[in-house]
This record gives C-alpha cells, structure tokens and sequence, in this order.
C-alpha cells in the first residue's frame, strides 16, 4: 500500500469512526425532543469534479442542548448512507479517484459513516473552480477574524490538514461544523 493510502485509510476511519455527541451520557439527555430549524439540504449540482450534498444550516431553541440536538438529527450514529461531500481538481486522475471512492466506501460499509465530512483532493495550480464554488456554499471561506474572503485554492492550501474541521462564517455554534480533510 502506497504511503497515500495509508495515510487516507487512516484519515477516513478515524472521521467516520468519530461522533461529535458520544461524550455526552445518556443522564445529560433530555426527553424533551429540541426544536430545531433546518434549512433545505441543498444537493450540488453533478459536476465532474464534485459529488457532494451540502448540509443545511441548523438553528435550535434556546432550551436545547448542542447534544441533544445533533441526536435529534441523527448526527450520533453512523450511517450507511451520510452525506459527505468529496471535491477534486479537473487535474486528479481517475485512477485516484475511483481508489477514493472505493476506500470511503468500504469505510461506510465496514463501520458506517457520520454527515457532514468533506474532503478536498487537489493540485494547487489545478482547475480547482467546481470545488471552490461547492466549499462557498458551506460558507468555508472566512479568516480567522470572522470576515469573507475571496475563494481561493491558495486560502484552502494555507490551511491545509486532515482530521480538522470548520465552521460555517467560522461561526462555532457546535450546530453546523464538517469534519474536513484538505488534501493537496
């Protein structure tokens, strides 16, 4: 195995395998069921270099917990089906990319998948303009002080890892975070 798919092998088990509301103890739970607003799950248009569904931005009472809310949407159980967001250069090969499906589908298969994990493969000096519109549209693209910027792949490139996250507008509300692994 090549050092890539160890290394993405690794990175997919431990987003898949990890779940934002397991720390919280079934004592903490309430039974009330929160009420919580969410908007349209938007499905990005089929673009070659984009399979990805973008998950609605969630909004709760002020009466509910971050916990219980992301358990009444189901984000504390892994899934067969979640949605994830997978984002290419025009430049990455087939190859590669049918390796990365078929690894994240064996991941899903073997021990499910949690939503709201997106991953970006791509060469910096790439055709990278179908990404770039798909992470606008989960509001990726905000500095650290809270302010829009300009989508670039240089921006996604400064903050290149794996296993990390972010946070519509960069808002941390613990509602609408992604797993994310940023991949040049």
């Amino acid at each position: 195995m090549n050092k890539f798919g160890g290394f993405l092998i690794v990175a997919l088990l431990a987003a898949s395998c990890s779940s934002v509301s397991d720390s919280v103890s079934e004592s903490q739970a309430s039974l009330a069921t929160p009420t919580t607003t969410v908007a349209p799950t938007t499905t990005v248009a089929p673009a070659m270099n984009v399979k990805c569904v973008v998950s609605p931005r969630v909004m709760a009472d002020s009466e509910a917990s971050i916990a219980e809310v992301l358990k009444s949407l189901g984000m504390n159980v892994p899934k067969m089906d979640p949605e994830h967001c997978y984002l290419f250069s025009a430049e990455i090969s087939d190859d590669l990319r049918r390796y990365h499906a078929d690894v994240h589908q064996k991941l899903i298969g073997y021990v499910g998948g949690y939503d709201r994990y997106v991953h970006i493969t791509y060469e910096v000096d790439g055709d990278n303009s179908e990404a770039l519109a798909a992470l606008n549209q989960f509001e990726y693209f905000y500095d650290n002080n809270g302010r829009q910027v300009e989508p670039s792949i240089d921006f996604i490139f400064d903050r290149r890892s794996c296993l990390a996250g972010f946070s519509r507008a960069n808002l941390y509300d613990g509602l609408n975070k992604f797993s994310f692994c940023n991949q040049p």
